[in-house]
């Protein structure tokens, strides 16, 4: 187990999985681009595409009773059907893309959408299919390439009419769909190793504790706050991975 990170502080590892998972049960989101640029620097780019996306993946297991009864399936299959057919395309460009430009545009992508979500940034236009069509496939590449296109949809979610907590339950099952279809391409093209994928389950566990404990301190904890601090660190990582 974690046999490629045995030159490695696993714990550090395991934390960062951890806190991740914590900021996905709170906010709904972000627990990629939390994850993905300190991985990206301790397992490289492309291993820690795949982790985020496997965790991604199965974290709608651990809250999937408290949100099914709030899904709006019309708003997620105008974003999830073209996320889930361009996702392949991203997969695609993380097995063919060198390792180094896998990490810049992890790093640029955390960068650009935690400077927008900090500033509050949202689309102002009304909510439409072809909009709808258009960013979920661009969202879907995202996803593959980088294990982190849920940025773009949230934006867009967040100005529709949904209550939020259906747009969080939305965003969840978007975000969990799209990760495993995005997995399909790396796994055909050998990319998803066995031992790639002992190693991301072992990581379930630290993930989807995090996940279950932030659903649970939701009511406990300032939002706004945690959201900006969250953010402030992935901005940091962001740039970090990108200078480092």
């Amino acid at each position: 187990m974690f046999q490629n990170l045995m030159n490695l502080p696993i714990a550090s590892v395991v934390a960062i999985v951890a806190v991740a998972g914590l900021v996905r049960g709170v906010t709904g989101f972000g627990g990629a681009m939390f994850m993905a640029p300190p991985l990206s620097l301790l397992v490289g780019p492309v291993q820690a595409v795949l982790y985020a996306l496997f965790l991604e993946s199965i974290a709608v297991l651990a809250i999937i009773r408290s949100i099914w009864p709030r899904l709006n399936p019309r708003t997620l299959a105008f974003v999830g059907i073209p996320a889930l057919l361009s996702a392949p395309v991203g997969g695609l460009l993380l097995t063919i893309l060198d390792a180094n430009i896998i990490r810049y545009l992890i790093a640029t992508t955390v960068v650009i959408f935690s400077l927008l979500l900090m500033v509050g940034f949202r689309y102002d236009g009304p909510p439409r299919g072809t909009t709808s069509a258009i960013l979920g496939g661009f969202s879907g590449v995202l996803f593959g390439a980088t294990s982190m296109g849920g940025p773009p949809v949230i934006l867009y979610l967040l100005s529709g009419p949904d209550h939020h907590d259906v747009t969080r339950a939305n965003l969840v099952a978007y975000v969990s769909a799209v990760s495993a279809a995005a997995l399909v391409l790396p796994w055909y093209g050998g990319a998803l190793t066995a031992a790639v994928t002992l190693n991301a389950l072992a990581l379930a566990a630290p993930y989807l504790l995090g996940i279950w404990l932030g659903s649970h301190c939701f009511s406990f904890l300032s939002e706004k706050l945690f959201r900006r601090t969250v953010l402030g660190f992935m901005l940091l990582s962001g740039l970090v991975a990108l200078l480092g």
